[in-house]
């Protein structure tokens, strides 16, 4: 079973940056445009990417780490040394306790699904009346309080979150004071009449206050902003459980 604290795009970001001047100034590579030519990508985009201007993709991350021996688990959940080790074995698999969250008494945490009869606002309503019967209940100890889990559906955080993985999760009542903006959250949108519930960041948008930008880690989704009105249920993803085992 693997336990994943979140990390944030920007932190991502940032480790990339760092993990360039690192090299450079360890002589392991020349210069920022030698790196950009070993990683095939035009200086310019790259310049981009280093002064926070566009995210650093999931090809590019895998890519560099590939060429220059660094760390995967360091650069997407800041995990132990930024170089990989001599062994070149990878810790993924493994427990992660990466947010230095204060320590709380092991929660049960019920495990909720979700179906075509409901809808993630009505579930989260539900759970305030304990009307909702859950599956099953996950323990994790140290993880910051939590109001339940459910399971990943779709690709929108691959290979960051995959459909299957358990996600916990805390209720945002109000999304103008309980965003932090850079986190993931699941979302439930009304849009035409439906309900769509997604996983992804959630940043500040260019278009004012009224809306928010859902970005995904998976880059073949595109940033998309919304009217706040628009989003009827919200969660922040306080943690995420992966099995590798087969039944």
């Amino acid at each position: 079973m693997n336990l994943f604290f979140m990390s944030s795009i920007q932190d991502i970001n940032i480790r990339f940056k760092e993990s360039v001047e690192k090299l450079i100034d360890s002589g392991d590579a020349l210069n920022k445009s030698a790196i950009a030519g070993v990683l095939n990508i035009k200086k310019s985009k790259f310049s981009e990417i280093l002064n926070f201007r566009m995210n650093v993709s999931v090809e590019l991350i895998s890519n560099f780490c590939e060429a220059y021996n660094i760390s995967l688990d360091w650069m997407l959940y800041d995990r132990g040394d930024w170089k990989k080790q001599a062994s070149g074995v990878n810790e993924i698999g493994q427990e992660y306790f990466l947010r230095r969250n204060i320590e709380q008494d092991i929660q049960a945490i019920p495990i909720y699904g979700l179906d075509t009869e409901t809808s993630l606002e009505d579930l989260f309503e539900s759970l305030n009346e304990n009307k909702n019967k859950p599956r099953g209940h996950i323990s994790l100890p140290n993880l910051p309080k939590c109001d339940g889990s459910t399971y990943m559906s779709g690709d929108s955080m691959y290979p960051l979150l995959k459909a299957g993985d358990i996600l916990a999760y805390k209720i945002v009542h109000n999304i103008d004071a309980g965003l932090f903006w850079g986190e993931t959250y699941i979302i439930s949108l009304l849009v035409d009449g439906e309900e769509y519930v997604t996983v992804n960041y959630i940043q500040k948008s260019d278009k004012g206050e009224d809306y928010v930008k859902l970005v995904s880690y998976n880059t073949q989704h595109q940033p998309k902003d919304v009217h706040k009105k628009s989003i009827k249920a919200l969660a922040m993803v306080k943690a995420s459980v992966r099995y590798n085992t087969m039944r």
